[in-house]
């Protein structure tokens, strides 16, 4: 099998599929583009979130915070608390450790979130550093309401935030010798860009309908992700699709698709034409770019030149295919 997140199909036959949700407290359950789960405790709804962190060892703890809060973000509920399990791999040094945790408490003070609990222990069944969030949220009872057909898709930032940051990470002898300094440095960079928590704030003061942050599967994942869990259809506009110059080289080098890496950092909104939301969030420093719109129909579909290509599921992330695993097809004409 592939490395990554099971395929939605898998999901379905092995999970959702089997579950009955029997709790009256339980807002909202598993399922495919439901990134969190909601509670309904009286006065408001607590939201939370569980992410692994496996891809990379470096920078680890803030990846772990960011990730999680992102979901909370994305859910239009403010982020309060996180816990989080560190697995620790046996032949690890105390000083690795002491780097690791530091890091997960100093983001969790930049977010203005308590660490909370958690677990820590070393096991031979790691060979790795693993660690697993599960952050904890508050939201307003509410009511969103619904994606009309004609609603815009926004996204903020760029593509392959946080592919191409772990990347520059992981090869940064190859990519310096090959691409350069400034190159190295630039998607290094991205890595400190990889919270949507204030752009979720803002989304969710201005008009979002809904908000999804593109991880695994990337852009393109994600909102097929979004069309699949409103049930509804989308077109995509590939060239209005923001990509740095830095993404472009570093993907090229390595043959991967920047539109199908995972791109934590990006938040992904439904909002009307008229809530002009993306001139709101660049009115607050955030690039923002209106890519496509939902549509009636449900057919998912990709337009560039003029040409038109079916948007497909999500598959295993292109970052995968850069540590030497199969490179999946994303295109169908």
């Amino acid at each position: 099998m592939h490395e990554g997140k099971l395929t939605n199909e898998q999901l379905e036959k092995l999970i959702f599929d089997k579950l009955d949700i029997t709790r009256q407290e339980t807002i909202t359950g598993p399922g495919i583009g439901k990134d969190c789960a909601v509670l309904d405790f009286d006065d408001n709804y607590m939201v939370v979130s569980s992410d692994p962190i496996t891809g990379t060892e470096k920078n680890i703890g803030k990846l772990c915070v960011n990730i999680c809060l992102n979901d909370i973000a994305a859910a239009g509920a403010e982020p309060v608390a996180i816990m989080v399990t560190c697995l620790i791999p046996p032949k690890a040094k105390m000083e690795e450790i002491k780097e690791v945790l530091d890091d997960l408490i100093k983001a969790c003070k930049e977010n203005g979130v308590d660490l909370i609990g958690g677990h820590t222990e070393i096991s031979s069944a790691v060979n790795r550093f693993v660690l697993n969030g599960t952050a904890l949220g508050k939201k307003n009872k509410t009511s969103e309401g619904d994606v009309k057909d004609g609603f815009e898709l926004i996204m903020s930032k760029s593509a392959g935030l946080e592919g191409v940051g772990i990347i520059a990470s992981e090869k940064s002898d190859e990519i310096i010798k090959k691409l350069g300094k400034d190159v190295y440095s630039e998607a290094l960079s991205y890595l400190d860009m990889i919270s949507v928590v204030k752009e979720g704030k803002i989304g969710r003061e201005n008009g979002a309908v809904i908000m999804h942050d593109a991880t695994e599967g990337g852009i393109l994942g994600g909102a097929w992700e979004m069309a699949q869990f409103i049930n509804m259809g989308v077109e995509i506009y590939l060239d209005n699709i923001p990509i740095s110059e830095a993404t472009r080289k570093i993907c090229n080098l390595y043959d991967i698709d920047p539109l199908r890496l995972i791109s934590s950092g990006v938040m992904l909104f439904a909002a009307s034409p008229e809530a002009s939301l993306a001139k709101k969030l660049s009115c607050h420093g955030i690039e923002a770019t209106v890519i496509g719109r939902f549509t009636d129909k449900k057919d998912k579909i990709m337009i560039t030149d003029g040409e038109h290509y079916v948007l497909t599921p999500p598959k295993s992330d292109e970052m995968y295919s850069v540590l030497g695993l199969k490179k999946d097809s994303v295109y169908e004409s």
